[in-house]
């Protein structure tokens, strides 16, 4: 049975880890969901020889030297930037990983998925069946209080970023004058 029509039969409403663990009997690789601000949600239950793998599972973040890492790599612009999913692929990293967004229902992006290619080669088949599982994690927490705050925060978090002067959050229905107290 291809891994598509595997992930189409997971059930949703049984929680994150579970379909999590699905899909690492689906896949043979290692997965993990973080928030936006690098807070690991879920792992499945690896032991993977990789730094950040085990940054993340043991501290359920990543430190500023993995972002700057990330960064110098040029991940976080190719993860930021990608529509569906993206595999990133460094020579200073033994493993590839693929990562896709997770949306809240306002449809802003709340969270990571990320699959490491330790067994299972990345072929067409677990391309296709990753962005579908992606979506499949969505639909799961849609109605998550964390990940609808969490979108909420981004979006406040940026706002306060921007010079002083009124703010018009179409998302969110709010206008505001934000006030940056480095600014004034």
């Amino acid at each position: 049975m291809s891994k598509v029509k595997q992930v189409k039969d997971l059930k949703n409403g049984k929680g994150l880890q579970y379909l999590l663990d699905a899909a690492k009997r689906i896949f043979h690789n290692p997965l993990s969901i973080a928030d936006m601000n690098h807070r690991g949600i879920a792992f499945t239950d690896d032991s993977v020889d990789d730094p950040v793998w085990n940054e993340m599972t043991s501290t359920a973040t990543l430190s500023m030297k993995s972002r700057d890492f990330f960064a110098k790599q040029y991940f976080s612009g190719y993860i930021a930037n990608a529509d569906k999913y993206t595999i990133l692929k460094s020579d200073k990293l033994k493993y590839a990983r693929m990562s896709g967004y997770i949306f809240n229902r306002e449809n802003v992006k709340v969270g990571i998925v990320l699959m490491y290619e330790c067994y299972t080669p990345f072929d067409e088949d677990i391309r296709a069946a990753f962005e579908l599982f992606t979506a499949k994690i969505t639909c799961e927490l849609l109605s998550s209080r964390y990940f609808i705050k969490a979108g909420k925060a981004l979006y406040e978090e940026m706002i306060e970023g921007l010079p002083v002067r009124v703010v018009e959050n179409r998302i969110y229905g709010t206008t505001r004058k934000n006030h940056n107290p480095k600014q004034a």
